[in-house]
């Protein structure tokens, strides 16, 4: 058996997730959670209502900025290996998943 010790943070990846509150709190269920020195979080809530039930038109109620600052900062991060995003969210971040592709 290996002695070898990790420290937290230490060589490891962590998974983020952009998506509807259901979404992130079963990931959050599964310990993906994390929060860094800063305070900030591997995760972001997105709060959308539907305006017209029989158009099917979602709007956002958590501001654009918001989501596009967290996908390019999770984007950024060294440690973020995967992100996960909801697909209905990823339809507002189409212009920043291009730049990013």
């Amino acid at each position: 058996m290996s002695k070898k010790v990790f420290k937290k943070g230490e060589g490891t990846s962590i998974i983020a997730v952009i998506g509807d509150e259901d979404t992130v709190t079963g990931f959050l269920l599964t310990g993906i959670g994390e929060r860094n020195i800063k305070g900030e979080t591997n995760f972001l809530v997105v709060e959308s209502s539907t305006k017209h039930s029989c158009l099917n038109l979602l709007i956002l109620d958590t501001e654009n900025k918001v989501v596009e600052d967290a996908f390019k900062r999770f984007t950024k991060a060294p440690n973020v290996s995967m992100l996960l995003i909801n697909q209905h969210v990823s339809f507002f971040l189409i212009k920043s998943i291009f730049n990013h592709v």
